[in-house]
Formats: C-alpha cells, sequence, structure tokens
C-alpha cells in the first residue's frame, strides 16, 4: 500500500494551531510535501512530466512540476503552479533559514493554500 501523501496536510493543520517554533516551521514543510507530492504523481499518472530518474538532480523534479503547471493552458493548473511555487518557496524558508521570523497566522494561510492546490488536483483528475 502507497503512502497518503493527503496525511501530510492533516498533519500540518495539527501542527499549526500549536505556538512552537519547530511545530510551525514543520507544518509548512509538510503543508508544501502533501501538496507536491499529489500534484506530482498526479501529472506522472497522466503521463505528462516523466518520472524522475535516479541520476537526475534531487530537486530537479520539483522545478519541473511546477514549470509544468505554471506554463499550463489551463487556468486550474496554472493556478496549482503559482500555489506550489509559493509554498516551495515557503518551504525553503522554514527548512533553511534559521533567522526567518515564522507567524502563526502565515502558517494557517499556507496550509490552507496546499488545501487549495489538492482541491484542484482533485477537481483535474476526476
Amino acid at each position: 500500500m502507497s503512502f497518503n501523501w493527503r496525511s501530510y496536510i492533516g498533519f500540518a493543520e495539527e501542527m499549526c494551531v500549536r505556538v512552537d517554533e519547530p511545530a510551525l516551521r514543520s507544518s509548512i514543510s509538510r503543508a508544501y510535501y502533501g501538496a507536491f507530492c499529489l500534484s506530482r504523481n498526479y501529472l506522472i499518472n497522466k503521463s505528462k512530466i516523466p518520472t524522475q530518474r535516479p541520476h537526475d538532480a534531487p530537486g530537479k523534479i520539483h522545478q519541473l512540476v511546477i514549470e509544468y503547471f505554471d506554463q499550463s493552458d489551463d487556468s486550474d493548473e496554472c493556478m496549482a503552479g503559482q500555489l506550489l511555487g509559493e509554498l516551495r518557496k515557503k518551504r525553503n524558508i522554514a527548512d533553511y533559514e534559521g533567522n526567518s521570523v515564522i507567524e502563526r497566522d502565515a502558517v494557517g494561510k499556507l496550509v490552507a493554500k496546499a488545501r487549495e492546490v489538492i482541491s484542484i488536483i482533485d477537481e483535474l483528475d476526476s
């Protein structure tokens, strides 16, 4: 049985109500990865992008997924790309920039954006 990436969003929601910084940073990261992995799998299952090969740079698939959506003629796919791009930037800040300030209200909004990506993907996949 494969992992349910949606569970990352639920975990992100649990973490974003806490006030400690590790939980807030984890919430951002899990929200992005839940939305990203569902989006990536959608594109792979629809044969819109190739599967990642082992020799590819690890971050290349992130860029490939976001660029595919950003460059799409479909307005829903384009919106998914914009949201994923924003979530990825915020995830990079949360994961790598220790001096950045993480505000609880902003984290909740990011989790909502991850839910929006998932909603778009679900609609496209139906």
